[in-house]
């Protein structure tokens, strides 16, 4: 039995009750963060906090914690659960309190939970997936779309849609027609020299993954760009990767009756992988 965080202490997980008046169940009022862990450590939690933190400021919530109390919480989440090295964080804070579509408070709650998995850091060689595009319900373009909103009805359309054309990825289509994302995923185009990917105006997610690849642009043999992808772009690109704090980088080798590459892709995934090794470091070293 694993053990959470939940409002304000360390429980089982089957002591968790969540009542029906909880904003989080209503209205999915709140936002979350999921966050690899390696050797019980969080990887690019630095990113993760600022974003939870910036996402938390957009949609006027109160945070409990300081950051750096939350960076305590996840160490007892971790050390409450010392058979599980290795997984998924997944951190949710919501508005508490009541009220319809107007609340009653801004205040909040925390919930953590850990869910183990592989001793991975990211895959490698790296995972290859089967996409489509998905343009049923385009996403709206607005800077929301930028934050990790507990509201993915879309994303979850879009993952019915891959299924049924047995695949495991999709790309998310915008107001204009341009792609903003995948399902849970950045997208990065490898073409003509370089590697384009969606800017955040596009309204796709300000992914963890995503800032990482830029910062390590200066040390690639190749150039990140942020431009408009549409699906015509797809047609005669060398690699499509997707990139998520799950799995680092995937790559898409199947999409639209074409095959495409994986080896710029593999390149990459083992510098971003020594890289999130250093990231779970730089937290250990902020720990009391």
């Amino acid at each position: 039995m694993s053990v959470v965080y939940f409002k304000d202490r360390l429980c089982d997980i089957e002591e968790v009750q969540i009542a029906p008046s909880n904003r989080a169940f209503r209205f999915s009022d709140g936002v979350f963060e999921a966050v690899k862990v390696y050797k019980s450590a969080p990887l690019f939690w630095a990113y993760h906090q600022l974003r939870l933190w910036e996402a938390l400021e957009t949609m006027s919530i109160r945070p409990t914690l300081s950051i750096h109390g939350l960076g305590e919480i996840v160490t007892q989440v971790m050390e409450a659960n010392p058979e599980m090295e290795h997984g998924m964080l997944r951190i949710m804070v919501y508005r508490s309190g009541g009220g319809k579509y107007i609340p009653e408070s801004n205040d909040s709650e925390l919930y953590i939970e850990f869910t183990p998995s592989s001793d991975l850091v990211y895959p490698h060689p790296v995972e290859e997936k089967r996409a489509v595009l998905y343009d049923e319900i385009p996403l709206p373009i607005h800077f929301l779309g930028n934050h990790k909103t507990l509201n993915k009805a879309i994303h979850v359309q879009a993952g019915i849609f891959a299924k049924r054309k047995d695949c495991n990825e999709a790309f998310l289509v915008n107001q204009d027609g341009a792609i903003a994302e995948a399902i849970s995923s950045s997208i990065f185009v490898l073409k003509d020299g370089a590697l384009q990917t969606p800017p955040l105006s596009a309204g796709g997610l300000n992914g963890t993954i995503r800032k990482a690849m830029f910062e390590l642009s200066a040390s690639l043999s190749i150039r990140i760009i942020e431009k408009e992808v549409y699906p015509e772009t797809l047609n005669d690109a060398t690699e499509i990767w997707t990139t998520n704090a799950g799995t680092g980088i995937s790559a898409v080798s199947f999409y639209n009756d074409r095959s495409y590459g994986t080896e710029m892709a593999n390149q990459i995934q083992k510098k971003l992988i020594a890289k999130a090794i250093s990231s779970a470091q730089d937290f250990r070293e902020t720990q009391p």
